[in-house]
């Protein structure tokens, strides 16, 4: 019974996700979707991606907060470095993205933060920049706004849903439109790069 009950709660919460907001498919390939929305308080859609990867909970929070590796996996990293330790699910970290030229490199502070529900097993990471914690740096644009929120939900011990989404103004003056035609590409290809990492 209980089990069955957990099925349930994995399927409402997954559906509410997924399909009462509205979202539009704009890439499905290899097991990775991706899917965009108009943002009401923005020029530049909310992103959200998923996929199934090969990994329990612990090993992609392991991954995740691993910041050192973040070159190895999340799209366009140059550099991430931990700043300050909290807790062990709750850090804050600098990262810095690159742009092709002639666009600056933008970079960021993000507070990390991670909560497992102990009845469902579902994780919820939440990413939110603080782009006071550390002076600006010269020849890099500051990310002002960056929420990026992760659902990790079991579905044995060794497969994890996960559920990414991203609500970001990258700052400076891209016109939403490229922006907004660039940003599908990313999600999907970091999530590519993180299976592989899982995998080994």
């Amino acid at each position: 019974m209980k089990k069955y009950l957990f099925k349930i709660i994995i399927f409402f919460q997954f559906a509410l996700t997924c399909t009462a907001q509205d979202w539009e498919l704009k890439k499905n390939q290899e097991g990775v979707k991706v899917y965009t929305k108009s943002n009401a308080n923005s020029p530049f859609d909310l992103l959200m991606a998923e996929c199934e990867v090969n990994a329990g909970i612990n090993q992609m929070l392991a991954l995740i907060y691993d910041v050192s590796r973040h070159t190895e996996w999340v799209y366009n990293s140059v550099q991430s470095v931990l700043i300050k330790k909290n807790s062990t699910y709750d850090i804050i970290y600098y990262g810095e993205t690159y742009a092709p030229w002639p666009v600056s490199n933008r970079d960021l502070v993000i507070h990390l933060t991670a909560f497992t529900d102990s009845i469902t097993g579902i994780c919820n990471i939440t990413a939110i920049s603080e782009p006071k914690l550390k002076p600006l740096v010269k020849g890099k644009i500051r990310i002002p706004r960056s929420v990026s929120k992760w659902k990790l939900i079991p579905i044995n011990k060794q497969t994890t849903r996960v559920i990414y989404t991203l609500d970001i103004d990258p700052g400076g003056s891209l016109p939403s439109w490229l922006v907004n035609f660039a940003s599908i590409e990313g999600p999907y290809l970091s999530f590519l790069k993180m299976r592989a990492l899982l995998l080994k």
